[in-house]
């Protein structure tokens, strides 16, 4: 399908998403966030998947009552910015789905590959021989404390 501009096509899969798509968030799956559509005829997906990206598989089913579906999924930090730039364009039931799904993702634990400053709001500024990053500050002083536990602990073996 040929579109007269780039806001055409999202329109289009707006549109399209409204009737056809679903989008969600998996509490159980740690916030896992997608938006996806299914349909018996893949065309359709494939200028979702030329706008957007994503991922193809097939649906099969066990008895043979319905016919093989291709679906389409996006995932992730991708799906986020999908919801928010369709956001406009959608009904308030699909606006809704949005922002629940949202919620949730929001609501996860970050990974800590993610994170640019520690509990106290430091910078992580140390690596250590695993690779692993850690806040230098935080690190002195729980090394200070260390330090006085164990003078505290020599002075009182010293005076008992």
């Amino acid at each position: 399908m040929k579109f007269a501009s780039y806001r055409e096509r999202i329109v289009w899969c707006a549109a399209f998403l409204e009737g056809e798509g679903y989008f969600t968030a998996s509490r159980k799956y740690s916030g896992q966030i997608d938006v996806g559509a299914s349909q018996v005829y893949p065309q359709v997906l494939r200028w979702l998947h030329d706008t957007f990206g994503g991922t193809f598989h097939q649906k099969k089913f066990k008895d043979n009552k319905w016919v093989e579906q291709t679906v389409w999924t996006v995932r992730g930090v991708q799906a986020v910015g999908v919801m928010m730039m369709l956001y406009p364009f959608l009904s308030e039931h699909r606006r809704a789905q949005i922002r629940r799904a949202l919620d949730v993702w929001k609501s996860r634990r970050i990974n800590a590959k993610y994170k640019v400053v520690c509990k106290n709001g430091h910078k992580l500024d140390g690596v250590d021989y695993r690779g692993k990053r850690y806040c230098v500050t935080c690190r002195r002083e729980q090394w200070k404390n260390f330090a006085k536990e164990k003078r505290a602990q020599l002075h009182l073996v010293k005076a008992g």
